[in-house]
């Protein structure tokens, strides 16, 4: 979400290869053609994003006002979650490693995954993922020790990952059609979200800070705005 509740999504299949623009009703703005299929997309200021394309494994620094592609960073590996915090990207990557960026593409540090993970998470000095073949959530340092991690059942797939200001986790179960909050120790968690809230095969989930509002994209292109109220 860019700062004024503009919604900025990837949509990876295969006949579109494209980010899409919404308002904060979800009404359609705008559309950008990519050359190849998006995998993640993060704000980094009010008219800049940057994108992932795993198989061609680029990142496209992208102005969205003008619709035009800025930069683009070549890296030596699929590149799948992508995040902006404090000036710098940070990649969740094919190698079972999470590189950081700064915005010329250069890398500043890589951390060791202990599973393969797609989605990362990144709050001050730490790193959060989830891994999903090993069903486990993952919070490391910046030098990849594991701070905390939580086991699910190995059926139900944790994918997407976030967190609220607090450090409590948010992730998305994809095969079990819920998501659930991992408080910020790591020792206890709950439900949060079922299919009777709408949830159906969710993979990509974000926490917006500011308003306290949970997004989650659905498998099928579906996505929900939640109220989180502590």
């Amino acid at each position: 979400m860019f700062g004024d509740e503009r919604m900025i999504f990837v949509d990876s299949r295969d006949v579109n290869k494209r980010i899409v623009v919404m308002n904060n009703k979800g009404s359609f703005i705008k559309e950008i053609k990519l050359t190849d299929i998006p995998f993640d997309v993060t704000v980094i200021d009010s008219n800049t994003a940057a994108v992932t394309l795993y198989k061609i494994k680029n990142i496209f620094i992208v102005d969205v006002n003008l619709c035009k592609i800025l930069r683009t960073i070549t890296v030596n590996n699929k590149c799948y979650g992508i995040r902006f915090i404090d000036g710098k990207l940070f990649v969740s990557m094919g190698d079972k490693t999470i590189k950081t960026f700064n915005l010329s593409g250069n890398v500043l540090s890589t951390v060791s995954k202990h599973h393969e993970a797609t989605y990362c998470s990144v709050m001050n000095q730490t790193i959060y993922y989830a891994a999903e073949e090993a069903a486990i959530i993952y919070c490391c340092d910046l030098n990849g020790g594991a701070q905390w991690h939580f086991s699910c059942e190995k059926f139900e797939y944790p994918k997407g990952i976030t967190h609220d200001s607090s450090g409590n986790v948010f992730v998305a179960c994809r095969d079990v059609n819920k998501v659930i909050v991992i408080e910020f120790s790591g020792k206890e968690s709950r439900v949060l979200l079922t299919c009777d809230d709408g949830i159906k095969r969710p993979l990509a989930i974000l926490y917006n800070r500011k308003s306290d509002i949970l997004l989650v994209c659905n498998r099928s292109g579906q996505c929900f705005m939640y109220k989180i109220i502590n």
